[in-house]
């Protein structure tokens, strides 16, 4: 009768780990999808935010002006000097960092901001500033290689 009586206690504390198990792994994989859909919510809020920098004010015309393949350095008769242009490249570097890190999805890059991005990426006086500036800092920093990364990626999708 002992032993019946162990082995039942013993039966009943396995089920109580097995039990208790379950739980904690359904906590776990709760904790999962609230960090999942936290990370969702914070690109989503990333991608909100980058366009809305670039839709507004300055960022607007530039963007505006490059799509429309007119001069946009203030030296070549356009409205923009190299502080413009270089803010205006950060965020599309930015963007590739945030990318290369998972926060946001090709998809959600390419449907936001492709367009911008090639543009700005075709664009003579563009190409023009990347080169001098990496010619007065120097080519190893790397300036800039988010945004052509992401020009080519998008240039090649479209053809």
């Amino acid at each position: 009768m002992l032993n019946n009586i162990g082995l039942i206690i013993q039966i009943l504390a396995n089920l109580a780990i097995i039990v208790g198990l379950y739980f904690t792994v359904k906590q776990i994989k709760s904790v999962e999808l609230q960090i999942k859909d936290s990370r969702i919510q914070e690109s989503a809020r990333l991608m909100f935010d980058l366009n809305k920098d670039l839709r507004e004010g300055i960022f607007s015309k530039l963007a505006i002006a490059i799509a429309d393949k007119k001069n946009i350095l203030k030296e070549l008769g356009g409205e923009f000097d190299d502080s413009d242009i270089d803010r205006y490249l950060v965020i599309f570097e930015l963007l590739h960092n945030i990318f290369k890190k998972h926060l946001i999805t090709e998809y959600m890059l390419y449907d936001a901001f492709s367009y911008d991005i090639q543009k700005a990426y075709e664009h003579p006086e563009i190409q023009h500033f990347i080169k001098e500036v990496r010619k007065t800092n120097g080519d190893d920093l790397g300036l800039y290689n988010g945004f052509e990364l992401l020009g080519k990626m998008f240039t090649k999708k479209s053809k």
